[in-house]
């Protein structure tokens, strides 16, 4: 269920489990994925697939302040804004309303003025 995993990932974010929200999202996509492979595609698979992807594009774009913040290394950093950039693209492939949506949502602040992001989202 689409709503459910979304607000599951939220109630992650809320107390700063990332990765939690990450990985509850990217099981939702695997099961939605193995349903298709079995043959029970819905007409809502790639808009799901959509709102999973941004969720874990804000959330990476989220860790990589949080890390940042804490001080650890630009390598890491940069790995989770690639991350962001990655499922962001994705998400946008599998239904490009969301590219509006990015560009007002604040879960970006950090990366909306980088090249990359731009380019992603125009």
């Amino acid at each position: 269920d689409r709503t459910l995993n979304i607000y599951l990932g939220r109630l992650y974010r809320r107390v700063g489990d990332y990765d939690k929200a990450i990985l509850s999202l990217r099981e939702f996509i695997s099961v939605i994925e193995s349903d298709a492979s079995k043959g029970r595609r819905s007409q809502y698979d790639d808009f799901d697939k959509a709102a999973a992807h941004y969720n874990i594009a804000c959330y990476h774009a989220l860790k990589a302040v949080a890390c940042a913040g804490r001080g650890q290394s630009p390598e890491e950093v940069e790995r989770l804004k690639t991350e962001a950039y990655t499922e962001l693209g994705i998400a946008i492939r599998l239904d490009d309303r969301v590219k509006a949506e990015a560009l007002r949502d604040s879960d970006f602040g950090s990366i909306k003025s980088e090249h990359k992001f731009q380019q992603i989202v125009t």
